[in-house]
């Protein structure tokens, strides 16, 4: 294999996936990497290769949720970051809320599990 014809190779894989963020963008919304023909949504943001340079949302998520523009799209996402938060902040306070639970059953039955209380 002469030198030349790796070289052209090489060459062509390097071009072939600098464009594969062009050709299958990622949905901003379900995260899903998609052929650009499924795309309703498809703007470049920043000057930078590869996915983080541009926002994509697919038809399917644009029906579903009804967006229509990238300020729709940036509505959406805080909308789901801020229920992914209070999820978060509920569970940890159930936690929390178990732990105390616990604890005042231990205390009003007497037992205490500590390592010093206990007889060898």
């Amino acid at each position: 294999m002469p030198i030349e014809l790796f070289f052209l190779v090489v060459l062509l894989l390097l071009t072939a996936i600098a464009f594969v963020p062009e050709v299958f963008p990622v949905c901003s919304c379900c995260g899903k990497k998609k052929f650009i023909m499924f795309f309703k949504i498809n703007k470049a943001i920043k000057i930078h290769p590869g996915y983080s340079g541009s926002k994509s949302v697919c038809r399917k998520c644009c029906r579903l949720y009804g967006i229509e523009t990238l300020q729709d799209l940036q509505k959406v996402l805080n909308i789901r970051r801020k229920i992914e938060l209070n999820l978060i902040r509920r569970k940890i306070e159930l936690n929390l809320d178990m732990t105390k639970d616990s604890m005042l059953s231990q205390s009003r039955t007497g037992k205490n599990h500590s390592r010093s209380s206990r007889k060898i």
